[in-house]
């Protein structure tokens, strides 16, 4: 194209757009994974290992076994009388100790191939760009190609082996909560980034002056 003519400054603040609004949405995607997995389960109520019981062999002086009764005086859930409640195959997996919600955590990378889509998250990997399980990581990604040819992976993921319940583990049944929760929020993401280059590019705002964006 004899016309065209490479503009640094605009160039850096298109990345730096692009990259804010997929941080920004992997923010939205985080906070909808969280509830997913902050739900109680409907299943089978079960006896577990009784919250109070471990918190009293904890306890090492008078003043914290004291403690320890105050706390469990009046049970405040399920899990403090020493009951979970699991759920059905089909819903998100019941919340217990919380680990799982805390597993899950955004990081970016550098990684090969893609484009600044999300899609499914998929059991193989080899969806190019969307959510995958790739080794030990379940992650929900969202690959960028930048004019200058690399490649950047923004990730909501977890490393932890439960998060495979997803798909399934063993004699458990799937669990799904990853593709419920990106197929709700995945709309969101052309006004997300639509939202963060226009923050960079203002009407009349220099570099950017007369720049209309619209993210397919």
């Amino acid at each position: 194209m004899s016309g065209w003519r490479d503009n640094p400054e605009f160039r850096a603040k298109m990345q730096a757009a692009v990259s804010e609004g997929c941080v920004a949405f992997m923010l939205i995607l985080s906070r909808a994974v969280r509830a997913q997995l902050s739900k109680p389960g409907s299943g089978r109520l079960y006896r577990r290992a009784n919250a109070r019981t471990r918190a009293m062999r904890r306890a090492r002086t008078v003043e914290q076994v004291e403690a320890v009764e105050r706390r469990f005086r009046a049970p405040r859930n399920l899990r403090e009388s020493g009951f979970h409640r699991a759920s059905r195959p089909g819903e998100p997996p019941a919340v217990d100790t919380g680990t799982l919600r805390r597993s899950w955590q955004i990081g970016r990378s550098s990684i090969p191939g893609g484009t600044a889509v999300p899609a499914e998250p998929t059991p193989g990997g080899g969806d190019g760009g969307g959510g995958r399980r790739r080794g030990k990581v379940v992650a929900a990604r969202v690959v960028l190609v930048p004019s200058d040819g690399s490649q950047v992976a923004y990730q909501y993921g977890s490393a932890l082996k439960y998060a495979r319940i997803e798909w399934g583990m063993g004699r458990a049944a799937a669990r799904p909560y990853l593709r419920p929760t990106i197929a709700a929020v995945r709309d969101l993401f052309a006004p997300t980034m639509e939202r963060a280059i226009a923050k960079r590019f203002p009407p009349g705002g220099g570099a950017g002056k007369g720049v209309t964006v619209k993210v397919t």
